[in-house]
Order: C-alpha cells, then structure tokens, then sequence
C-alpha cells in the first residue's frame, strides 16, 4: 500500500512531463535557405542555426532579403519575417525573426516568441 501512495504520483507526474515535451518537440535544422523560402509556416524550425551560426551579422538590407526573402516592412533601423506558430502549449501568437541594422549593417538577430 505504501509503495503504490508513493509511486502513483511519481508516474503521474512523469507521464504528463513526457507528454509536455512530446508536444513541444520540434526539430532544430541547419539552415536552407530553399526551405526557408518555401515553407514559412515552419521557418522557427532554422531560426536557432541562423542565429546561433551568426549568418546574417554584418551583412546589408539587400543580402539579407537576397536569403530570406523579401520583406514588406519598411523601417530602415530593424525588419520582420514571421516564423510560424512554434509548437507550444501556451503558443496562440506566431513567433518572429527581428533583424535589427546599426550603420546599414545586420547588429543583431533575435526570435520573439510571445
């Protein structure tokens, strides 16, 4: 009796932290810039290889649009690319790349997930 009192809960709670990552499983891939431009629903899947290998530090507006795409947004200090609906159990925004230019150049790339 007291082993069953200890081990449900145990199990209870490894079973719902095996579905939690399940659910949120999604795989980080090396970035193709084929597969980012054809499929952008599923872009978040190359975001952390684009940021984490710096592809896009240092280069202008014009390279940057020549490998993601063009993009619709016209501020000339930071611009968008939508990413797709990360899988997440919270997850009712689409998350986005921000590429931010200092001096004409990429300064920083970071994903917002909100």
């Amino acid at each position: 009796m007291l082993l069953t009192v200890v081990t449900i809960p145990i199990l209870y709670f490894l079973l719902i932290f095996g579905w939690v990552e399940t659910v949120q499983y999604y795989p980080n891939r090396d970035f193709d810039e084929n597969a980012w431009k054809a499929d952008s629903d599923r872009r978040y899947e190359y975001t952390h290889d684009l940021i984490k290998r710096k592809l896009l530090i240092g280069k202008t507006r014009a390279q940057v649009e020549y490998v993601l795409g063009k993009n619709s947004d016209t501020s000339q200090t930071e611009f968008y690319y939508y990413i797709g609906f990360r899988p997440e159990i919270t997850g009712i925004d689409p998350s986005t790349l921000i590429i931010n230019l200092r001096n004409g150049k990429v300064d920083t790339v970071i994903e917002y997930d909100k």
